[in-house]
């Protein structure tokens, strides 16, 4: 049964797994309809993953990467 009720439309890129007979049958039994995004226009479709997702996970991944450094750092120093 559909969260919405009626038919939904969920985006999908074209990765092979997304296309195959066992995952499309399991949309349609929910009665949800594909939207499939060609390769190199996430950008335009998806502007948020594009302005928002990607530069929070650009960010998220450079604190982590120094917070891992002082840590490493830290330890090396008290040895």
């Amino acid at each position: 049964m559909p969260a919405l009720g009626g038919s939904n439309l969920f985006s999908l890129d074209l990765i092979e797994s997304h296309k195959s007979p066992a995952v499309l049958e399991k949309f349609k039994s929910h009665n949800i309809t594909l939207s499939r995004i060609p390769v190199g226009c996430t950008s335009l479709v998806q502007r948020l993953d594009f302005a928002i997702n990607k530069p929070f996970k650009d960010i998220m991944r450079e604190l982590t990467d120094e917070a891992i450094f002082a840590i490493e750092s830290a330890i090396t120093f008290h040895k």
